[in-house]
């Protein structure tokens, strides 16, 4: 998705998006933060959780940041705007 260094990161315990976020290099000029999910798999079917980064990041409540487990993926989309 829109980060600075998209790819594949090996998952270590208690890692969040916002960590993850972190080690990909942050977000890129053209991303939409407000659009970041999470892929996940649960019990063969996929699951789309919202992430909502801008409160996180404003401080307002970062237990919105969410645990990953194996195989999640982060989805940032482009903005359009």
């Amino acid at each position: 998705g829109q980060v600075l260094q998209p790819g594949v990161y090996n998952l270590r315990k208690g890692l969040t998006v916002m960590e993850a976020l972190g080690l990909a290099g942050g977000f890129a000029p053209a991303a939409a933060q407000a659009g970041t999910r999470v892929i996940r798999n649960e019990d063969g079917k996929k699951k789309v959780i919202r992430v909502p980064v801008t409160d996180i990041i404003k401080g307002e409540d970062r237990s919105k940041d969410i645990l990953l487990q194996e195989g999640d993926t982060i989805v940032v989309p482009e903005s359009f705007f």
